[in-house]
């Protein structure tokens, strides 16, 4: 407990040198007195006031001693210059594949403006964002074009102080990259990162989206792949710590570890090779605070095991806090290592005397032996999450502007499954790894709890009043919560008998109960996703759905016979993969066909690397397909071996009165015909004026049941008398409300009393056996 008591002083020190101006000298000798103090003091009490300060003092050299000066070869000084910049370095991390980019760390070792000739030494490191088609890889050697500018700082939220935490000074936006060769850097990152980059593919080969992104983001910490409609479900519900990498990851795999090992090699060898894994895996996942935290305080416990002595949390924690300091004193500045700390500390202090309380409360009810058994799920899932909440309540509210209330029962939902997404997705990782049929019969349990924790999180992050924004200002408020929260804890930990008001605390005590529903809601949804599971089975009717505008001009088609068909992408693969594992059957990994009707990156870019979460059959686009992403686009699917073919007004694809036809094509895309017995839709994305008159003008056209008219952002001609000509019964319009001043962004009323819109109506979905329609919205439609 001395341990920690300690670290207390040593952290206020470092948070003090950063707000006064004295230097490293004055708090050297500031120290020096304190040091006297302590070896003159005679009264202990003296020598505790003592030691505090010259704690204090020693934090505060710490930082000092790692004030950041920018040497005169450091690449920050040519921030903001009009010229453009040639640079030539090591990627030194591991680069992060985005929706529409790379994010990559360039450590500089050349550097030249363009106008030279003559390369000169340089030192730092600058964050890149490139193309997302640029294959970037750790240790790649790479010559870089592009400006240098200063990172932004923004009025909640300094972007620039976060990356100098990091020792980058210098953002280089749309990079123009090429890599001259690979194999530098260390090799055992080299190989970790790589692993990584591999089983975050396998996890996407053996699980839908948005479920496969998330057990990255569990297992790996890749989470670039999370939806960001998922992120801000998770961020309303409070539950964003059930993504990161924690110490319940840690305590995962070194209970593995040592019960695999131990039976093999002994109990001493066994805890060795945990030690060993940790350090790995917190390589692998990137080591951010929070996971060296834990991975610490894991190291400390298995240190302590071995020597057979008793694990102090306290000490621990104090111990994690001193190491990780001492390397980087910025890191009190981190929100990871903010939120680590302060929730292993609630750990510490309250998950204990909670769920003994909850026993004392429970033996009423229960009985003693019945209350024992109900404290291990109840304090797991329960209580340790309150004691947890209680220390980072103020923090969250500072970091993310939100109070969450809907957290306190969104948590106790779904951490109960956790464990087991833990574990049987590495088991699933480790098959799939091994043999890909392997790892998705192993990921079918776990798919049904990962989808069960996105729908609680996506269900309760739509209810009303389950979250409010906070001021990010509001320090004074976080101080005196805490002083609040110590005063509350030293009154709770006297003897019974000196606390006053011990009537009234009795009586608050007794209002805890045993919420056994979630256990029963867990398996409720469990069997509802088993059962959906079983109904995705081809009913003999077409499905038609039309995505907001998010996804761009895009339709996913199933066959009466179960076929899946993609028309276009969308602007990106995330959104993408998102919108089909949620509509496909869990297990379909495949799409039988890719039609690319349109040309504009905002209908293509998310086909981009779909190939690693799909299995496309074929790909078919009309003879004219003009731009540099469609025929990039089509080389891409050929290098993969699949087949493509062109789809015109003479070749169709026909499956009994099933049938799908170009009628038009142009410079921007293609006017699609879907034909179903009686049933006729058309869909123009990419229309242009032209081709909108030219449409006009085909007899077929006339009384088309359904009509999708693209969000293309083209000033047209006013469409009424394509409409006028169509005769619809339905219009659709895939669009953002008030996206543009063209005449296809005006109210549902243009569109006739049956125009649908996704800005709306969210996701529209067509039903039909060719002679009947029904229609399925994501939201219901407004009432006048």
């Amino acid at each position: 407990m001395a341990l920690f008591w300690s670290a207390i002083p040593w952290m206020a020190g470092i948070l003090l040198a950063k707000v006064t101006t004295l230097t490293l000298w004055q708090w050297l000798f500031l120290a020096a007195l304190s040091f006297s103090g302590v070896w003159l003091a005679r009264q202990p009490h003296l020598r505790l006031v003592h030691l505090g300060v010259l704690l204090l003092c020693l934090g505060a050299t710490r930082l000092s001693l790692n004030q950041r000066i920018i040497p005169a070869q450091h690449i920050a000084h040519l921030n903001d210059d009009e010229d453009p910049l040639i640079l030539y370095g090591i990627i030194c991390a591991d680069p992060q594949r985005r929706a529409s980019s790379v994010r990559a760390e360039l450590c500089v070792q050349r550097a030249r403006l363009s106008n030279e000739t003559i390369s000169h030494n340089a030192e730092g490191r600058v964050l890149l964002y490139t193309h997302r088609e640029t294959d970037l890889s750790y240790g790649d050697r790479v010559r870089t074009f592009g400006h240098l500018s200063t990172p932004p700082s923004f009025e909640t939220f300094s972007y620039a102080d976060y990356l100098a935490r990091q020792d980058i000074y210098s953002l280089m936006g749309n990079a123009s990259v090429t890599v001259l060769d690979s194999g530098h850097g260390h090799c055992l990152l080299r190989s970790l990162y790589q692993l990584r980059r591999s089983s975050h593919q396998v996890l996407l080969a053996i699980l839908p989206d948005p479920e496969a992104s998330l057990l990255s983001g569990i297992l790996l910490g890749v989470e670039v792949g999370i939806p960001l409609a998922v992120q801000e479900a998770f961020n309303q519900t409070g539950t964003t710590h059930i993504i990161a990498i924690s110490g319940f990851n840690i305590t995962i795999i070194a209970g593995f570890v040592i019960t695999a090992f131990g039976r093999l090699f002994g109990r001493t060898r066994g805890m060795l090779a945990a030690c060993l894994v940790i350090l790995l895996y917190t390589l692998l996942v990137g080591a951010d605070a929070a996971v060296v935290r834990a991975a610490i305080m894991g190291l400390l416990t298995l240190y302590a095991r071995l020597l057979g002595r008793r694990t102090y949390a306290f000490a621990s924690l104090a111990a994690s806090v001193y190491i990780m300091t001492l390397i980087d004193p910025y890191l009190l500045w981190d929100a990871g290592f903010q939120l680590s700390f302060a929730a292993t500390l609630g750990l510490i202090l309250y998950a204990d005397p909670l769920t003994d309380h909850f026993i004392r409360v429970g033996s009423r009810w229960l009985g003693e032996k019945g209350a024992q058994r109900a404290a291990g799920p109840v304090g797991d899932y329960i209580l340790m999450t309150f004691a947890a909440q209680l220390t980072t309540l103020p923090l969250t509210m500072m970091l993310f502007q939100r109070f969450s209330l809907s957290s306190f029962f969104v948590n106790p939902l779904i951490l109960p499954v956790q464990p087991a997404i833990m574990m049987g997705g590495g088991a699933a990782l480790l098959g799939g790894l091994a043999w890909n049929p392997l790892g998705k019969i192993l990921a079918a349990p776990v798919w049904i709890l990962l989808a069960y924790t996105i729908r609680i999180v996506e269900w309760c992050a739509r209810l009303p009043f389950g979250s409010f924004p906070t001021s990010p200002n509001a320090a004074h408020l976080a101080l005196l919560y805490y002083v609040l929260l110590l005063g509350t804890t030293c009154y709770l930990r006297l003897p019974p008998e000196k606390r006053p008001l011990q009537v009234f605390v009795e009586r608050c005590r007794s209002a805890i109960t045993i919420p056994v529903w979630s256990l029963l809601a867990g398996l409720s949804m469990a069997t509802a996703f088993v059962w959906r599971t079983a109904a995705a089975r081809p009913d003999g009717l077409l499905h038609i759905t039309v995505f907001p505008a998010g996804n761009g001009d895009m339709a996913l088609i199933t066959t009466p016979d179960g076929r899946s068909l993609l028309i276009d992408g969308g602007p990106s693969t995330v959104d993408l993969a998102d919108a089909l594992g949620r509509r496909l059957p869990p297990w379909n990994r495949e799409l039988d066909a890719v039609i690319l009707a349109g040309t504009r990156p905002e209908q293509l870019q998310g086909l981009v690397d779909i190939t690693e979460r799909f299995q496309i059959h074929q790909v078919l686009h009309p003879t004219r397909m003009w731009g540099n992403l469609s025929k990039a686009l089509l080389e891409e699917f050929q290098q993969e071996g699949i087949p493509v073919h062109t789809l015109d007004e003479e070749l169709c694809i026909q499956r009994g009165s099933f049938l799908i036809e170009i009628v038009s094509s142009g410079q921007h895309g293609a006017a699609v015909l879907l034909s179903y017995d009686a049933f006729q839709l058309l869909m123009l994305p990419g229309i242009t004026p032209g081709e909108a008159e030219t449409l006009s003008g085909i007899p077929r056209l006339a009384d088309m049941t359904a009509v999708l008219l693209a969000d293309s952002g083209y000033d047209a001609t006013n469409p009424d008398c394509l409409l006028e000509h169509l005769h619809p019964h339905i219009a659709i319009i895939s669009t953002q409300a008030a996206a543009s001043n063209s005449p296809f962004h005006t109210g549902s009323a243009a569109l006739g009393p049956n125009g649908l819109r996704t800005d709306e109506l969210g996701w529209i979905e067509l039903i039909t056996d060719g002679q009947r329609l029904w229609v399925l919205t994501e939201y219901p439609p407004a009432t006048p």
